[in-house]
Protein backbone atom coordinates (compact mmCIF):
# COMPACT_ATOMS: atom_id res chain seq x y z
CA UNK A 1 0.00 0.00 0.00
CA UNK A 2 2.04 2.92 -1.31
CA UNK A 3 1.02 6.37 -1.43
CA UNK A 4 -0.34 7.08 -4.87
CA UNK A 5 2.08 8.32 -7.53
CA UNK A 6 2.51 12.18 -7.41
CA UNK A 7 -0.18 13.29 -10.52
CA UNK A 8 1.22 13.59 -14.47
CA UNK A 9 3.39 16.13 -15.30
CA UNK A 10 1.52 16.46 -19.17
CA UNK A 11 -1.75 18.21 -19.33
CA UNK A 12 -3.78 16.32 -21.61
CA UNK A 13 -6.48 17.84 -24.07
CA UNK A 14 -9.30 19.05 -22.51
CA UNK A 15 -12.74 17.51 -23.46
CA UNK A 16 -15.54 20.32 -24.41
CA UNK A 17 -17.26 21.49 -21.39
CA UNK A 18 -14.57 20.27 -19.27
CA UNK A 19 -13.85 22.41 -16.12
CA UNK A 20 -11.22 25.08 -17.64
CA UNK A 21 -9.43 26.62 -14.53
CA UNK A 22 -8.52 30.49 -14.14
CA UNK A 23 -5.95 31.51 -12.02
CA UNK A 24 -8.15 33.03 -9.94
CA UNK A 25 -10.21 29.91 -9.39
CA UNK A 26 -6.44 27.96 -8.24
CA UNK A 27 -5.60 30.47 -6.03
CA UNK A 28 -9.15 29.89 -4.04
CA UNK A 29 -8.47 26.49 -4.22
CA UNK A 30 -5.08 26.46 -2.98
CA UNK A 31 -5.95 28.93 -0.26
CA UNK A 32 -8.78 26.03 0.71
CA UNK A 33 -6.33 23.77 0.64
CA UNK A 34 -3.90 25.82 3.02
CA UNK A 35 -6.98 25.80 5.32
CA UNK A 36 -7.77 21.63 4.67
CA UNK A 37 -3.88 21.44 6.09
CA UNK A 38 -3.60 23.63 9.21
CA UNK A 39 -6.79 22.06 10.36
CA UNK A 40 -5.40 18.59 9.81
CA UNK A 41 -1.79 19.63 11.46
CA UNK A 42 -4.31 20.41 14.43
CA UNK A 43 -5.74 17.14 14.09
CA UNK A 44 -2.58 15.53 13.50
CA UNK A 45 -1.45 16.99 17.15
CA UNK A 46 -4.98 15.53 18.55
CA UNK A 47 -4.35 12.35 17.24
CA UNK A 48 -7.80 12.05 15.34
CA UNK A 49 -6.50 9.52 12.32
CA UNK A 50 -9.93 9.18 10.98
CA UNK A 51 -10.45 12.99 10.18
CA UNK A 52 -6.34 13.46 9.30
CA UNK A 53 -7.22 10.82 7.00
CA UNK A 54 -10.31 12.75 5.58
CA UNK A 55 -8.03 16.12 5.14
CA UNK A 56 -4.90 14.89 3.41
CA UNK A 57 -6.97 12.82 1.09
CA UNK A 58 -9.36 15.67 -0.31
CA UNK A 59 -6.09 17.71 -0.90
CA UNK A 60 -4.64 14.68 -2.57
CA UNK A 61 -7.66 14.81 -4.75
CA UNK A 62 -7.72 18.66 -5.16
CA UNK A 63 -3.69 18.05 -6.50
CA UNK A 64 -4.76 15.47 -9.02
CA UNK A 65 -7.75 17.92 -9.67
CA UNK A 66 -6.31 21.03 -10.03
CA UNK A 67 -2.93 19.27 -12.59
CA UNK A 68 -5.11 18.60 -15.65
CA UNK A 69 -7.95 21.00 -15.50
CA UNK A 70 -5.66 24.31 -14.76
CA UNK A 71 -5.00 26.53 -17.75
CA UNK A 72 -1.08 27.64 -17.04
CA UNK A 73 1.88 25.78 -16.06
CA UNK A 74 2.38 27.85 -12.85
CA UNK A 75 -1.53 27.31 -11.50
CA UNK A 76 -0.80 23.13 -12.01
CA UNK A 77 2.52 23.00 -10.10
CA UNK A 78 1.97 25.31 -6.86
CA UNK A 79 0.83 22.60 -4.76
CA UNK A 80 3.20 19.72 -6.23
CA UNK A 81 5.46 20.80 -3.16
CA UNK A 82 2.98 19.99 -0.73
CA UNK A 83 2.44 15.92 -2.35
CA UNK A 84 4.65 14.30 -0.55
CA UNK A 85 4.27 15.15 2.75
CA UNK A 86 0.46 15.38 2.56
CA UNK A 87 1.08 11.85 1.18
CA UNK A 88 3.23 10.66 3.71
CA UNK A 89 0.72 12.26 6.51
CA UNK A 90 -2.27 10.27 4.68
CA UNK A 91 0.24 6.84 5.10
CA UNK A 92 0.53 7.79 8.37
CA UNK A 93 -2.55 8.10 9.60
CA UNK A 94 -4.25 5.22 7.43
CA UNK A 95 -1.66 2.89 9.99
CA UNK A 96 -2.67 4.56 13.07
CA UNK A 97 -6.10 4.32 12.02
CA UNK A 98 -5.76 0.24 11.65
CA UNK A 99 -3.35 -0.11 15.21
CA UNK A 100 -6.30 1.41 16.85
CA UNK A 101 -8.65 -1.19 15.58
CA UNK A 102 -5.92 -4.11 17.04
CA UNK A 103 -5.24 -4.81 12.52
CA UNK A 104 -1.17 -5.08 13.71
CA UNK A 105 0.20 -6.34 10.48
CA UNK A 106 -2.09 -4.57 7.95
CA UNK A 107 -0.50 -1.55 9.98
CA UNK A 108 3.03 -2.84 9.48
CA UNK A 109 2.27 -3.42 5.62
CA UNK A 110 1.14 0.71 5.56
CA UNK A 111 4.70 1.30 7.30
CA UNK A 112 6.54 -0.72 5.26
CA UNK A 113 5.04 1.69 2.53
CA UNK A 114 7.09 4.32 4.40
CA UNK A 115 9.91 2.55 4.59
CA UNK A 116 8.89 2.46 8.77
CA UNK A 117 9.05 -0.92 9.03
CA UNK A 118 10.43 -3.71 7.06
CA UNK A 119 8.08 -7.12 7.16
Amino acid sequence: MRPAAPPPQVRGPQPPGACDLSTEDCTQLVHEAGTYHCRMLLLFRLKDWTRVERDTARNLRLIEFIRPHARHEEDRVQLDPWWPATARINTVARGMILLEKGQHLDACQVASALGIVST
